[in-house]
């Protein structure tokens, strides 16, 4: 991986690799797909701007996800401190009916990271992988 692309012609698959190896093998493939499904999911937000945040609002005009209930433990004074896939292929309701299109993008990555167990609520990458 030279390029931040996988590349699958470095992994020969033997007889003799250790399950060792091969946890390192998947480790380093799913930190390569969650970076690629998080930047693929930025580009999709910034081509439609679903949640529309403005000084501190949203759609919804009060506040914004990080902050529903409980704050989110990543949320820092300029935005989420991690990489955050879940967070990043979520949309609450409002946005989900105002932006269909984003939203349906948005789910198909999920069902990829989802697959290959990629998904969990307000987690980093770190906590994930």
């Amino acid at each position: 991986m030279t390029d931040g692309t996988f590349d699958w012609q470095e992994i020969i698959l033997t007889e003799n690799y250790s399950k060792k190896a091969m946890s390192d093998v998947e480790r380093e493939f799913k930190s390569a797909l969650y970076d690629n499904l998080y930047h693929r999911a930025g580009l999709i937000l910034a081509r439609h701007n679903p949640c529309s945040l403005k000084e501190g609002s949203c759609l919804q005009a009060g506040g914004h996800c990080c902050k529903n209930e409980d704050v989110c433990r990543y949320l820092g004074d300029n935005g989420c401190t991690v990489k955050a896939l879940t967070c990043k292929l979520w949309l609450c309701d409002v946005a989900r009916e105002k932006f269909p299109q984003c939203a349906r993008a948005l789910d198909g990555l999920a069902i990829i990271a989802k697959e290959y167990s990629l998904l969990a609520t307000r987690t980093s990458k770190e906590d994930i992988i």
